[in-house]
């Protein structure tokens, strides 16, 4: 791989982060999760379960988001919508910046 290398320099461990488009998590991935969780769940002075579950459910919904950009793109904010759209009686009124451009609605 072509990190490795200038990780083992560093005296520093790689670990591929690999989750497939069906949320499958490779070995490392897995282990990775273990090993947070062991981390963490001391820490917090909480049980391992409760701590691995929360993990689960973070980075679930963090892969959903993803997943959800990659398809769909970016958000797109208001300042960057187009003016061009006018609506009859005024439905998708909210998208418009000001009452100005209703004029001629």
């Amino acid at each position: 791989m072509k990190y490795c290398k200038p990780c083992e320099n560093q005296r520093r461990h790689l670990t591929p982060f690999v989750i497939s488009t069906d949320r499958m998590s490779g070995i490392e991935a897995r282990a990775f999760f273990k090993r947070l969780a062991k981390l963490l769940a001391e820490e917090w002075e909480k049980p391992y379960p409760t701590v691995r579950g929360f993990i689960n459910a973070r980075i679930n919904v963090a892969l959903v988001r993803a997943m959800n950009r990659c398809i769909r793109g970016p958000r797109i904010t208001a300042s960057h919508m187009s003016n061009q759209f006018r609506w009859k009686g005024g439905e998708g009124i909210g998208l418009l910046k000001s009452e100005n451009h209703l004029e001629g609605v």
